[in-house]
């Protein structure tokens, strides 16, 4: 029977399982990998498999390294009954012709595996120098390099100089101690696969030493002093650490036992280090890895998610969140192709669900197009890329959001969904947006308590009630009263209304928040209309003028539900209320200047340029050469920023000349909007209602 060579595709789940199975088989010589690893590989082209018939003969796994412009070889396996065929050549023959264009084709390999450094040297490899491996026992390995040119400049730097500094937790570093007597892989072998070799440097920190010093026993410790050795240890700053430590302790409460304090210095003082990466599997610290991203830039990875994610991690060294869409994307509907790949990416590994059940639930749901949206967010540059999931369907007087999983750290794509959602419900007349996926992420918690969700005990679902247009209390009470009465854990702010029966301003403008896209007539609070420019606003809130020119804006503002936005200190604005965007006419380009989008103030604070700017970095547009602009120049001169949230754009913008003369119809003199101006409650209702 013929052999076939070609590469495998995600969705060929038989041929997958056969490549899982050898590499497991085999993993004494290839090294560890853990089973959910291989499907991005799969989804990313880079695993090129021999066949007859339906039967794995053999396989090449390799990556594409973009810093060097070099493909690299992590596995090169044949099954032992065909090693005798000229599958090696044959595998080999089909990556030159994939990767042509690359400056050389790079492999390592341990040096006592003579049969294959044999077959390195058959295939036109040169060893060219060698390194000590990352396995404990230190065993040498051959750097081999095919070379398209002679040229070896992409080689000579020194080749860790750019390596990824990961920090391990100690419970990790005590598994791979254990590594060499094992007769069980363990998922922090993985680490240990000398394929990353060049992609990252484990590191500790000195608090490893207290750790292993508690040790009652002198051999152990002994022995555990001696791996350390093998790992980098990465220095901080002892004051700076200090603060960090008080801090993070409000972010994960622990028990004052010497062992919890440990695990919480360790995580600072990888924090006061600068790392950018912490490994563990503590499941607390895991849960936290949102805030503690949000609030330091650390990103916290299991040890399968490292290995998962090392290329776009590697290539991106730099990686913060609000700058992960480099293209223009979007939701697309979920194909029967994509399940298998989805179910690895998106299975809930903290709780007990299992993939067929995952599995099950995305075939029955895009099964029935007809009652379901079953949605994954993808870059159009690169399908492989996928970032979040949903299924929803209309529920009776709701939408019920089925699945809701995300990649971590992309909370802002979270609530970009959720607005969606939230929107598409007040659209349709619904009274209710409830999440039954009975897995959620500390990610998507997150994101829901933004949108103001809440958890009914009754049965374990997230609900959020919403209306829209302009409503009295009484048509609220009427169409939503019977299921605030019944809903479990119901928000304060609607409590305090529709339970308690308070009817302050203050407390009618809280529920309406709660129940946005909604405006309450009753709710009588400061309103003002805010000129900002065309180029800010793009960024900001108003997608359809993005649409031209999605390149070069920052497209995960338009995913957050609150930003920042930067004034000079007078006029002043209120703490609390309304706000109509009224979008500037720009120079040279679309001339706008119309009333596009309604949001509220969350705050407003007058302080030094400098002091908002390091305040609020990660939100708003503004860098700090528009900050300083705007200070005239002075770093301690008072500017006024607001935080603004719940952005809506108006169905029909209003033009300018029709703002002037509603403004004159309302008893005030024409305006030119370049700056804040408050306007009446009354004023506010007429314009939203115009809009609709």
């Amino acid at each position: 029977m013929q052999t076939e060579v070609r590469l495998l595709h995600a969705s060929d789940t038989n041929v997958l399982d056969q490549v899982i199975e050898l590499a497991d088989d085999n993993r004494g010589s290839l090294g560890f990998m853990p089973a959910q690893a291989f499907g991005p590989f799969a989804r990313s082209g880079t695993i090129i498999v021999a066949l007859q018939g339906d039967e794995l003969l053999g396989y090449l796994l390799f990556r594409r390294v973009k810093t060097k412009y070099s493909a690299a070889i992590t596995h090169l396996c044949v099954r032992e009954a065909a090693r005798e065929q000229q599958l090696p050549r044959q595998l080999f023959n089909f990556l030159l012709e994939l990767v042509k264009g690359v400056s050389a084709i790079t492999l390592k390999c341990r040096r006592d595996y003579t049969f294959a450094n044999k077959l390195w040297h058959r295939l036109g490899f040169t060893p060219r120098d060698e390194v000590t491996g990352r396995s404990l026992d230190g065993k040498p390995l051959t750097r081999w390099y095919y070379l398209f040119n002679t040229q070896l400049e992409l080689f000579k730097a020194r080749e860790d100089d750019d390596r990824l500094r990961v920090v391990i937790d100690a419970n990790v570093f005590y598994d791979l101690c254990g590594a060499p007597a094992a007769t069980e892989p363990k998922e922090a072998y993985s680490l240990l696969a000398d394929w990353l070799l060049d992609d990252i440097s484990l590191c500790v920190t000195d608090e490893i030493y207290h750790e292993i010093n508690r040790n009652q026993n002198r051999a152990v410790r002994e022995a555990n002093r001696k791996e350390v050795r093998k790992f980098e240890e990465l220095r901080y700053d002892k004051p700076s650490r200090d603060g960090v430590l008080a801090d993070i302790k409000t972010i994960i409460p622990r028990s004052d036992s010497e062992r919890n304090k440990s695990d919480l210095t360790h995580l600072a003082n990888a924090i006061a280090a600068k790392a950018r990466y912490f490994i563990t599997q503590d499941v607390a610290v895991i849960e936290q890895g949102e805030a503690l991203f949000d609030r330091y830039g650390l990103l916290v990875r299991r040890p399968v998610d490292l290995v998962v994610d090392i290329d776009e991690l590697k290539n991106n060294n730099k990686y913060v969140e609000s700058r992960f869409v480099e293209h223009k994307t979007a939701f697309a509907p979920i194909k029967s192709r994509d399940i298998t790949a989805l179910t690895q990416d998106f299975i809930y590994h903290e709780g007990r669900e299992k993939l067929n059940e995952l599995r099950t639930k995305l075939r029955t749901f895009v099964a029935s197009p007809e009652r379901y949206q079953a949605e994954v967010w993808k870059a159009n540059k690169s399908e492989m890329v996928q970032h979040a999931m949903t299924v929803w369907s209309v529920d009776r007087g709701g939408l019920d959001v089925a699945l809701l999983r995300c990649k971590p750290n992309h909370s802002r794509l979270v609530e970009r969904k959720l607005k969606e959602l939230i929107l598409n419900a007040a659209g349709r007349g619904l009274t209710y947006v409830k999440v039954s996926d009975p897995y959620i992420s500390d990610t998507v918690r997150k994101a829901l308590a933004e949108y103001s969700f809440f958890r009914d005990a009754s049965d374990d679902c997230w609900y959020r009630f919403l209306a829209s247009g302009i409503r009295s209390l009484d048509y609220l009470t009427a169409h939503l009263g019977d299921q605030l009465q019944q809903a479990g854990g119901l928000p304060e702010p609607l409590r305090q209304v529709f339970l308690a029966g308070e009817t302050d301003t203050r407390s009618l403008f809280h529920a309406e928040k709660c129940l946005w896209p909604v405006k309450l007539a009753g709710a009588k609070v400061p309103c003002y209309i805010v000129p900002i420019q065309h180029r800010w606003a793009r960024n900001l809130f108003d997608e359809r003028m993005s649409e031209a020119d999605i390149f070069g804006f920052d497209a995960t503002l338009l995913f957050s539900r609150r930003n920042v936005y930067y004034r000079g200190a007078t006029p002043r604005l209120p703490q609390v209320g309304r706000i109509l965007w009224y979008v500037s006419k720009s120079k040279g380009g679309q001339q706008y200047g119309e009333l596009r989008a309604a949001s509220y103030v969350e705050a407003v604070t007058i302080a030094s340029a400098k002091s908002l700017f390091r305040k609020y970095e990660g939100l708003g547009v503004y860098k700090w050469n528009d900050i300083i602009a705007l200070a005239k120049g002075n770093a301690h001169a008072p500017i006024l920023c607001f935080e603004f949230a719940d952005t809506e754009l108006l169905p029909t913008p209003i033009s300018f000349g029709d703002v002037q003369k509603m403004l004159v119809a309302d008893g005030r003199k024409p305006n030119q909007l370049v700056g804040p101006i408050e306007i009446s409650h009354e004023l506010y209702l007429k314009l939203y209602a115009q809009t609709g």
